[in-house]
């Protein structure tokens, strides 16, 4: 089915070779296109967030379901001056320090509505929005 995507996909085959033969652990860098709009890493086993990619028009980052996720301070604070989306749904964060002083400085508010409730679980989510 036709998805409305023109344009030309970029080379990034040296790239994937360096992330095939990376050792678990190494950090891996790679440019990326310049009109990427979403970087989809979500379902994956990423366990670290060194920084994130600054996408135009308010681009997307998901990251969820990763299980644990460490992001290093001023990585959150970066995406939310860059109006990134960040989407982390399902993924447990190693540092909560950052977001919690995001939130006691009012840089970022919980949405009125739940993003996810497990009633049997007993725990609810709401989405930040800054």
């Amino acid at each position: 089915a036709a998805a409305g995507i023109s344009g030309v996909v970029p080379d990034l085959s040296a790239e994937l070779t360096s992330l095939n033969t990376a050792k678990e652990g190494e950090n891996v860098l790679f440019k990326l296109p310049e009109n990427l709009v979403i970087l989809d890493l979500s379902f994956n086993n990423i366990t670290a967030v060194n920084g994130l990619p600054v996408l135009p028009h308010s681009g997307r980052v998901l990251l969820g379901e990763n299980s644990q996720l460490l992001v290093p301070s001023k990585v959150l604070t970066g995406a939310l001056k860059h109006q990134i989306i960040l989407d982390l749904s399902g993924t447990d964060l190693s540092n909560k320090q950052e977001i919690a002083e995001l939130l006691a400085k009012g840089e970022v508010k919980t949405t009125d509505m739940y993003a996810h409730r497990n009633d049997l679980a007993g725990y609810a989510c709401k989405d930040l929005v800054g």
